[in-house]
């Protein structure tokens, strides 16, 4: 029990000092000392004179066990996430993967998953898997690749597979950060795209943009930290599909 109230108050403190507090950090802590304590009670040696030692030591066993189990499956999950982008590269995103969403951060004004793309649209073959983005109707909704593969600087082109199923034009603004950029929101190169009432098309955005913006819009091609789909102020379109991002 002290070792998860520690794992609390370091979370906490992290909150005021700038960085992020978690409560999945605190849940793998708290994972950490049930295996830690499980182990140890199989060797206690007041479990070991105890009667009921037998049952003691093989529930302490079994719960250790499942304590790191469900301590490495995430760990598992998170190397081949990783894999998969270095294999992947120079493609930073493909949602027909089912690892592909383990590097998306998604607000809660929207909602996203993995979807078959309709098959009455055009590009809607059978089968196409993209991530349907569904935006929420009081607030300007984004999405966030987060550290995609850092360094594009021997690539031309950032593209982009989208799709619109709406009546309606979908407007975006794609926002490329570096590392130094990583947490002001108004860094970064800004572009905007649109994409017709039922269509879809592959955008294609000139690097160089990035690298010969001036001030806080230029980007460093070689540490890049993130790219932002946002919703345009002008938009009225309330979903959209990405199917994949690479570079060219």
């Amino acid at each position: 029990m002290t070792a998860v109230l520690l794992g609390v108050l370091v979370e906490v403190l992290q909150h005021f000092v700038g960085r992020d507090a978690e409560l999945g950090d605190v849940g793998r802590d708290a994972l950490g000392a049930v295996t830690a304590a499980g182990g140890l009670l199989v060797f206690d040696l007041r479990v070991r004179a105890s009667p009921a030692r037998h049952a003691l030591r093989g529930m302490a066993f079994l719960v250790a066990v499942g304590a790191c189990v469900l301590m490495l499956v995430p760990m598992g999950v998170t190397a081949a996430a990783y894999l998969q982008r270095y294999v992947s590269f120079p493609t930073l995103v493909d949602f027909g993967s089912n690892l592909s969403t383990y590097f998306l951060g998604v607000p809660s004004a929207v909602a996203a998953k993995r979807e078959a793309l309709p098959i009455d649209m055009p590009g809607g073959e059978q089968g196409v898997i993209g991530l349907h983005a569904r935006l929420g109707a009081n607030k300007r909704g984004w999405l966030a690749v987060w550290e995609p593969y850092s360094n594009w600087r021997d690539y031309d082109r950032l593209a982009l597979d989208l799709a619109n199923p709406t009546d309606v034009p979908l407007l975006l603004q794609v926002r490329v950060r570096d590392h130094n950029q990583g947490h002001d929101r108004q860094a970064g190169c800004l572009g905007t795209l649109a994409i017709a009432p039922q269509s879809r098309r592959t955008v294609v955005i000139s690097l160089r943009e990035l690298a010969s913006a001036t001030g806080r819009a230029c980007v460093d091609t070689k540490r890049v930290y993130s790219i932002f789909l946002i919703e345009d102020l002008s938009n009225s379109a309330q979903d959209f599909y990405v199917m994949r991002i690479w570079l060219e």
